[in-house]
């Protein structure tokens, strides 16, 4: 009796999720401004072979315009970006707004340098750890896309809750692809 309860309830979730999303519910859309990048600090830059002109993202927790809040490892659940660099830069931005069931999220990073690929992620998120969490909903990654300085990520609530989302991307630093022909200055 209670497999079948359980069952039931399953299927009206999962109704649920699919009627909303057929909804046409609109995607949640932000955009986060990334911070400028700064001088690498020289054991970084020797570690990775750099030349000491190289720049990075610093790591930390922003706000969502790229002003620094504090450290990571510091609490700060205003905290919209967080920066992690090992090598390559982790960037983790929050959305601002709970995702609902079934909508999709849309996050555009701005003065993310360069046009090198990214490699996307999509996750609930613990805003008071300043950390990606697992729960029970599935968030699947919709969409990764690049530009010069920008990126977008993209990815649903398959759950039957609102969440707390954050998207984000790895992507090497101080690396660009060389000019196309013709148009060096």
């Amino acid at each position: 009796m209670a497999t079948e309860n359980t069952d039931e309830k399953e299927a009206t979730k999962r109704e649920t999720v699919l009627l909303s999303a057929e909804a046409g519910e609109a995607p949640l859309r932000e955009t986060l401004l990334l911070p400028p990048m700064v001088p690498m600090p020289r054991s970084f830059r020797e570690g990775l072979g750099r030349g000491p002109d190289a720049q990075y993202l610093e790591p930390g927790l922003y706000d969502g315009l790229g002003k620094k809040l504090g450290a990571l490892g510091d609490t700060a659940p205003q905290a919209q970006l967080v920066i992690e660099f090992a090598g390559v830069t982790f960037v983790w931005g929050v959305f601002h707004h709970h995702l609902e069931p079934g909508q999709q999220g849309w996050l555009t990073f701005e003065n993310v340098p360069g046009v090198m690929p990214i490699t996307p992620f999509f996750n609930e998120w613990d805003g008071e750890r300043c950390e990606p969490k697992l729960g029970d909903a599935l968030l699947p990654l919709l969409s990764s896309e690049r530009g010069r300085d920008v990126a977008r990520v993209a990815g649903r609530n398959d759950g039957d809750q609102p969440l707390t989302v954050a998207a984000g991307f790895i992507v090497a630093q101080d690396l660009d692809l060389p000019p196309r022909r013709g148009t060096e200055s």
